[in-house]
């Protein structure tokens, strides 16, 4: 449920964008990239008045629904960079070795690791 929609939408584009817009294909994947990602001023609300209507809770559905989103969005931030770089020509190779450097640094999987462990200790859902 996170990456799926998304990469049916990209998909879609890729597919229909050169026929309507006479681009080409990574253009089409830059746009499907920039398109099909999930507005959280869209989805946050909504799931919050879920939660605090009761309606779905008793199985987490309003909390699947935003994590969803977020993994949704993380996904649809990296096909984009990798798209970009490939429309501008340079290698993904080397656009993520040179990025490796930064991955090694635990800190950057805090928010998800926290996010997780919220998602799974339904506890502090139901105050």
């Amino acid at each position: 449920m996170s990456f799926l929609p998304a990469c049916f939408e990209i998909i879609g584009y890729v597919c229909f964008a050169p026929m309507f817009f006479g681009i080409d294909l990574i253009e089409a994947a830059v746009m499907g990239a920039v398109l099909s990602a999930v507005s959280p001023a869209v989805v946050v609300p909504r799931m919050v008045k879920l939660i605090e209507d009761k309606r779905g809770t008793d199985k987490s559905i309003p909390q699947m629904i935003l994590a969803g989103a977020s993994c949704d969005d993380i996904f649809v931030i990296v096909l984009f960079s990798t798209f970009l770089t490939m429309a501008q020509g340079g290698d993904i190779g080397t656009y993520y070795n040179s990025r490796q450097q930064h991955t090694d640094d635990p800190r950057q999987l805090q928010g998800i690791e926290y996010c997780s462990s919220r998602q799974t200790n339904k506890k502090n859902y139901r105050k």
